[in-house]
This record gives structure tokens, C-alpha cells and sequence, in this order.
């Protein structure tokens, strides 16, 4: 798994590729986001593109990695999830559910141009600048 994540303060994005989605993967997202959360400079939106062609996730363990994100004050970001490699499916759907319903701003996208759409609602998101890597 690796997740590169740019931010130049007017927003974040963050790029993470692995073989499948699976409790793992999303944990080590939640930690990266949680980190760009805190930082009292950000407006806190973002912009996650997941590239991955599996998906190994039931609604138990995405409703653990979730209510961990609302944790994480992940409720006060503004979310936009793309997903590459596969198509969205009945998961999607549920997690924006129930994340909406714990004052979580999510939306899954299947293309990054429909989440930039979205996410400019909340303002500006084309200047991401600052690179930092992190890999697990």
C-alpha cells in the first residue's frame, strides 16, 4: 500500500494505491487523514482517490473503520472518495449513510472530475502543492 498526500493549505489530496480495500488499507487512510485534519492551517477538504482493483470489506468492518474516522474529527472535513479500478457498489451507498448520519461529510465518485465538482461547493481545490509520502 502506499498513499502520497499533497497539500498546499487550501486543500488536500490524497492518491493511495493497493492490491484490495480491506480493514488494513482503510485504517492506514484514516490515520493519514487524521493527521491532515489537525493541521490548524487546513480547510479541510479533501479529495481521496483510491486505486485498487478488490475490494474485501463487509459492513461490519467498514462501520469499525468509520465510527474510528469520526473519532479522528474526520467529521469535519468535507470528503470526496473516488474509487479507480472497480466499480462502486451497495457498500458505497451504506457507508455515505452512515456516515452521513454521524455529521460526516463522505461522497463516493467513480470519477475525479464529478469530486472536484462536489468538493468545489466548499470552495477552491486546484492548488495542491506540497508533497509528502508516506508508504506501509
Amino acid at each position: 500500500m502506499s498513499i502520497c498526500v499533497s497539500n498546499d493549505g487550501a486543500c488536500t489530496e490524497v492518491i493511495a494505491r493497493a492490491d484490495k480495500i480491506d480493514e488494513h488499507f482503510l485504517n492506514g487512510l484514516v490515520d493519514e487523514l487524521s493527521k491532515v485534519v489537525l493541521e490548524p492551517h487546513c480547510i479541510k477538504k479533501i479529495l481521496v482517490e483510491v486505486i485498487s482493483p478488490k475490494l474485501e470489506m463487509d459492513i461490519l468492518k467498514s462501520i469499525a473503520v468509520f465510527k474510528r474516522a469520526v473519532e479522528f474529527k474526520l467529521h469535519r472535513a468535507h470528503i470526496a472518495y473516488v474509487v479507480t479500478g472497480r466499480p462502486l457498489d451497495h457498500l458505497a451507498t451504506f457507508v455515505e449513510n452512515y456516515t452521513s448520519n454521524r455529521g460526516m461529510s463522505l461522497r463516493f465518485f467513480s470519477r475525479k472530475p464529478d469530486a472536484l465538482d462536489w468538493l468545489r461547493r466548499f470552495g477552491d481545490v486546484q492548488d495542491c502543492r506540497r508533497k509528502a509520502r508516506y508508504a506501509a
